[in-house]
């Protein structure tokens, strides 16, 4: 009987400059050589598995965390940055939850060529109209163009497709980073309306690093919502209630609850003490009025008398 055929790669390639590039420097200024180690230990997986794609449930998470000897919340927060620099898809994750990137589906793709047919399965692949790669046809990237003469100047200079594809990671990076940094300064503007400077850091990268969908208008919403709790959080004080700190505010998505809503309050029901105290701040404060700071059962003016203790003890003052 016929050996079921291997899904996976014996071993995938690996760039010698990749420790270098703006992706994995940003993921080592998280978590140091940690962060790094387990996006080299994701990619084995995903080469080693299916070859271009690594289920990643809460079953798949605690698994791996176990085995790399971390918590699973340090790896979700690896991995999150991860979705941030695009080495995976988020949305791919988002739709399949596997872990998976065009980066790695052209480089199975290109060590399958060896396969009868490699196929990438059509919720996964992220390479347009690039479905399956079949022996001997060869991938697009690896199409190269015949040598040029020296003599014909209408062909120099040569554009080869390694150029080409260090232009555009070099154009990815860029446009990466440039994602990273508007997030940052979107941050900053949240940071500003919510106006309540405490615990800057994990709300941002524990927080909003971790908004999905992230848009333009996302962010005019989330600003919006922000500066109405930095208007309500005095009342929120005053009332004995503390305050929700940007990170949890951010974490609970509380710019989507509905705007409170303004209530005509009935009087609260007062006892007799609180009459009582309510009443002798008023003639402390020589407020007019009837029986309190004008004139007592003494005839004087110097406060309340007797009968009007009584009234107020009974809270039947001024009746």
């Amino acid at each position: 009987m016929a050996r079921p055929a291997k899904k996976g790669l014996e071993y995938f390639s690996h760039d010698t400059n990749a420790s270098t590039s703006r992706e994995i420097e940003y993921l080592e200024s998280r978590f140091g050589l940690v962060g790094y180690a387990i996006y080299l230990k994701i990619l084995e997986r995903v080469y080693g598995h299916e070859g271009y794609y690594l289920p990643w449930t809460e079953i798949d998470r605690a698994i791996f965390a176990k085995h790399c000897g971390i918590e699973i919340a340090e790896l979700d927060e690896i991995v999150e940055v991860c979705f941030v620099v695009d080495v995976f898809s988020r949305w791919i994750y988002d739709a399949n939850q596997v872990l998976t990137s065009a980066g790695v589906q052209k480089r199975f793709l290109m060590a399958s060529q060896r396969k009868a047919r490699t196929e990438i399965n059509p919720k996964f692949n992220l390479l347009t109209g690039v479905i399956a790669a079949e022996t001997p046809a060869q991938p697009e990237l690896l199409q190269q163009k015949p040598p040029q003469s020296d003599d014909d100047p209408e062909l120099l200079p040569t554009e080869t497709p390694q150029k080409k594809r260090k232009e555009k990671k070099r154009k990815e990076t860029k446009t990466l980073c440039a994602s990273v940094a508007a997030r940052r300064k979107d941050f900053e503007r949240f940071w500003t309306a919510f106006d309540l400077k405490k615990g800057k850091q994990p709300a941002w990268d524990k927080s909003w690093l971790k908004i999905t969908h992230y848009t333009p208008e996302l962010v005019e919403q989330i600003i919006a919502a922000a500066k109405e709790e930095a208007a309500r959080r005095p009342a929120l004080i005053a009332d004995g209630n503390s305050p929700k700190w940007a990170q949890g505010w951010i974490t609970d998505r509380r710019w989507e609850d509905e705007p409170a809503v303004q209530q005509q309050l009935a009087p609260k029901h007062k006892s007799k003490m609180d009459v009582v105290e309510d009443r002798l701040n008023q003639w402390a404060g020589g407020s007019d009025v009837k029986g309190v700071g004008k004139e007592n059962d003494s005839g004087d003016d110097n406060g309340p008398g007797t009968i009007e203790l009584e009234k107020l003890a009974t809270g039947q003052f001024g009746r």
